[in-house]
């Protein structure tokens, strides 16, 4: 199934999906880690996650000591953020296109926790180098164009890819969106990164501050 992509490709999925395993598509993860809402606060989240149809992250954080809870949730045409305050007084309550456009390069950048979903024939591939490949994943009438950097190991290095979002004051508009991965975990025959930081414009080395979230996997079960 792996031998007509490119090398990188074919290296991370060897090294991603044990010999023998079941292919499954959906994943449901659980997370600990930390956010940035006006400075860094930590958080656990639960995730159920088809990354060629959709997602919901039901989270749990604070904020100036408060209990904050929420999701960010993506079907396949409507997407929305709902945080509160105690569950009652809102915080982010947001939809619409723009939001959808946004939630939509989430969800293909996160192919990366369900390898198997990448060898569906609507993913197609085109190689870069001997580390790098990019993944085209459609979604919604939209195509992205994910680009996976692999080490030489297959351990999946960083994702890279043009992302429709917000930031400060400015208007929705692409932005380039990183994810770096430094650890992995295996579970149910699948190894994927389990320690992320991830930003807009982020780099580990030339810009650190655009990071966002800090994100470990604790467990993940494959259905």
């Amino acid at each position: 199934m792996v031998t007509h992509l490119p090398v990188p490709a074919q290296r991370w999925l060897q090294h991603a999906i044990t010999p023998g395993t079941q292919l499954r598509t959906t994943v449901e993860l659980r997370q600990h880690g930390t956010i940035k809402l006006i400075s860094w606060r930590p958080f656990t989240a639960m995730q159920v996650l088809a990354p060629l149809q959709g997602y919901i992250w039901a989270e749990k954080t604070s904020l100036f000591c408060l209990p904050v809870t929420g999701f960010d949730r993506l079907t396949d045409s409507t997407a929305e953020m709902r945080h509160s305050l105690f569950g009652h007084i809102p915080l982010v309550n947001e939809s619409g296109p723009d939001l959808f456009r946004s939630a939509v390069g989430r969800l293909v950048s996160e192919l990366v926790f369900v390898p198997a979903a990448a060898l569906d024939p609507s993913v197609s591939w085109k190689p870069v180098d001997e580390q790098t490949v990019i993944a085209v994943v459609a979604h919604a009438g939209q195509t992205h164009d994910v680009q996976l950097t692999v080490n030489p190991s297959g351990a999946l290095a960083s994702v890279t890819l043009s992302r429709w979002a917000k930031i400060g004051k400015q208007p929705f508009q692409a932005h380039p969106f990183t994810a770096v991965f430094d650890e992995e975990g295996c579970f149910d025959g699948y190894t994927i990164p389990t320690k992320t930081t991830a930003g807009y414009g982020y780099n580990p080395d030339s810009n650190p501050t655009a990071a966002f979230i800090t994100q470990t996997i604790d467990n993940a079960v494959f259905y």
